[in-house]
Formats: C-alpha cells, sequence, structure tokens
C-alpha cells in the first residue's frame, strides 16, 4: 500500500474505533462487530494482530470465574496484552448477548453506560491504540513519499469560552478517540507561558475549531484568537465552527443536578445569536459599549506611563469593535452542523475537512 492509501485506511480505522469507544447502550454488540469485521476484512490490520496473536486465552474460563465487580487481569507484554483483547471481545461477540457483559467491575456509577464507557476506556482502547500506532508507523516507514507522517499530521486548535469547558472537554476526548490531539490552552499553555504569544499560535495551526457561543462572542480573549485566525487570508478554510444553541447546555456535566440547584446555571445562555440580525447588532453594540467604556476609564488615569497597557488592550478591544460585524456576517452563511448531529456522525463533516 503506498501512503494514500495507508493514510485512508488509518482514517477508516480512526473511524470504527471510535464508534466503538463511544457506543451507546443497546448498540454495543452491533458496533462491536462492525470493528471486529473491519479488522478481520484488512489483510494490513488482520496480519498484525495474527503476528500478537500467539498465546491462548481460555475465555471461557476468565469469563465464568470472574467475580461480579472484578475487572480483566490484562498481561504486562503488548503482544499478550493485544491477544487477549482481541479473544475477549471474539469471544463475547459469540457468547454474549448484550456489550454490558463485558463491563461488570467497571465504572463507579450504577448506569449500564457508564460501566460500558469505563471497560471501553480501560480495556478497549489499548487495542484501539496499538493498531492506531502500528498503522502510524507504516505510515511514516513508507517510502513513496519524503515527508514522513509527522509532518503531514493536521495541527489543530480548539477555541472556546472558559464558560463552555465542559463542551471542549467533550469534544477533545471525541477527538482523542478520533486519533486527533487538539491544542488548547490548559494542555498546552505552561506555566509562565505568555498568553498572548500562545493566541498568536492559532493563526499557524492547519485547523481551528471554533465552539461559537454567546459568551464566546463576548470575550476578548476568544474574539482576540479569532482576530489572529482572520489575518490569514484563507482563514475561512481554516475555520471548523460549532455553532452552539441553547439545547447544548445538556451536555454539560452533572447537567441534571445542575439545572435542579443552580440559578446561575439555568440562566446560563449558551446559544449564540447570529442568525438573527438583532442578535447580530447586539453583539457588535456590546464591544462598541465596551470601547466606551474602556476608553473613559483609561481616561481617568493621570500618569501617561500607567496608560501604556490599557491602551494596549484599548487597541484589542477596538480591533475587535471595528471587525465584529464582518466577522459574524460571514458566519451566518457558512455552514453549521449541531454539535448534536456531530456527535451522531463522529464528526464526519469536520473530519472530512481536515482529511
Amino acid at each position: 500500500m503506498n501512503k494514500k492509501e495507508l493514510n485512508k485506511l488509518a482514517r477508516e480505522f480512526r473511524m470504527y474505533g471510535s464508534r466503538l469507544l463511544s457506543t451507546k447502550y443497546g448498540n454495543g454488540m452491533s458496533d462491536l462487530s462492525r470493528f471486529l469485521n473491519f479488522i478481520e476484512s484488512n489483510e494490513v490490520i488482520y496480519e498484525f494482530i495474527l503476528k500478537n496473536n500467539n498465546h491462548q486465552y481460555d475465555m471461557k474460563d476468565i469469563c465464568n470465574s470472574r467475580g461480579w465487580h472484578d475487572k480483566y487481569d490484562l498481561p504486562v507484554e503488548k503482544d499478550k496484552e493485544i491477544a487477549f483483547i482481541y479473544q475477549l471481545l471474539k469471544y463475547g461477540q459469540e457468547v454474549f448477548g448484550d456489550y454490558t457483559a463485558f463491563s461488570n467491575g467497571y465504572g463507579s456509577g450504577t448506569k449500564f453506560q457508564d460501566r460500558m464507557d469505563a471497560f471501553n476506556n480501560q480495556v478497549v482502547k489499548h487495542l484501539v491504540d496499538y493498531i492506531r500506532e502500528y498503522l502510524e508507523d507504516l505510515i511514516i516507514d513508507s517510502d513513496d513519499h519524503l515527508l514522513n507522517y509527522e509532518s503531514q499530521e493536521k495541527r489543530i486548535f480548539i477555541s472556546y469560552s472558559w464558560a463552555n469547558k465542559d463542551i471542549a472537554d467533550l469534544i477533545d476526548e471525541d477527538f482523542l478517540k478520533l486519533g486527533y490531539t487538539l491544542t488548547r490552552d490548559e494542555r498546552d499553555l505552561k506555566y509562565k507561558d505568555s498568553i498572548k504569544e500562545f493566541m498568536q499560535q492559532v493563526g499557524k495551526h492547519d485547523f481551528v475549531i471554533m465552539i461559537i457561543s454567546d459568551s464566546y462572542l463576548k470575550s476578548e480573549n476568544c474574539m482576540y484568537e479569532v482576530m489572529e485566525v482572520t489575518r490569514d487570508r484563507e482563514y475561512k478554510k481554516k475555520i471548523l465552527m460549532i455553532v452552539l444553541r441553547d439545547e447544548d447546555k445538556k451536555f454539560y456535566k452533572d447537567y441534571e443536578k445542575l439545572m435542579v440547584e443552580s440559578e446561575e446555571f439555568r440562566n446560563l445562555k449558551v446559544g449564540a445569536e447570529i442568525y438573527s440580525i438583532s442578535g447580530r447588532i447586539s453583539y457588535t453594540e456590546y464591544w462598541e459599549k465596551r470601547e466606551i467604556e474602556t476608553t473613559e476609564e483609561i481616561s481617568r488615569i493621570q500618569t501617561d506611563i500607567n496608560k501604556i497597557q490599557p491602551l494596549n488592550e484599548l487597541k484589542r478591544i477596538k480591533n475587535i469593535s471595528y471587525n465584529v460585524g464582518d466577522f459574524l456576517e460571514e458566519l451566518k452563511d457558512w455552514k453549521a452542523v449541531s454539535l448534536q448531529t456531530l456527535k451522531e456522525t463522529n464528526y464526519a463533516e469536520i473530519v472530512n475537512c481536515i482529511e
């Protein structure tokens, strides 16, 4: 296989692997069958499995003797761990009536979905990662192109408001399952690093996933990132937009509990009002007001030297104020897929753009 074919294979594997790792209650066995069928029908991947599948385990005895709260004892050696997980999944495919039979002993909650997620993260993910790394090594070693895989990997930045951190965490985890490591502030901005210099790196990424929300469009840092991206003349090719709706609040951690206990959370506006003229005008007015207020505050400073930093901030705010209207006008015409749809399709719209 050449590099292009290997890249395509790796992308298809990420899709099937992600589908199994994020499978929902009731869909587990069908997603498992899809995953195993893909592995066994592809000569490159199946050869890797067979090469490591030299140690045979008595899965019937292992599963029957496992206590209700016991986890699977995964081998330490790489080849044996690959063999164990593969044989476990094959045995379960043939014997178990439901995917939840794998997950007893995993997860701290009482919900089947929590247990399935924990089993996938602590067991299945290891096999998925081993296969993914194997495919990446094949791409690196393929001799029909001088560029290695590392140089071809797309750099993807995720831009979000801290008010929407739970949703950013969710998307970040989903993309890790798909084989993409997103650049984000809390992971890549080190202690004592310059926030400004970090945000200036946004424009140097291949793609920027923007989680557009009401708080995003009112955040100075977020809009500064927008201004950095739009400095590139071809910025439209970089932006992968996720426009949040008010109903996306359901993706927050502890959503049901917060809706009952927190008035602040109940009143939190998530959706971005970019599709109505009144909504777009409200954001433009917001930044014009910020500019006026900041100008007035600076005018009260008596010493010129003390005005330097506030004036730099005012310059940023003015830049946002002057350009936010044009940015919003362009946003409303772009195709935006809902977060719910993106999750249901394993972010196909975004992945297709990246690939």
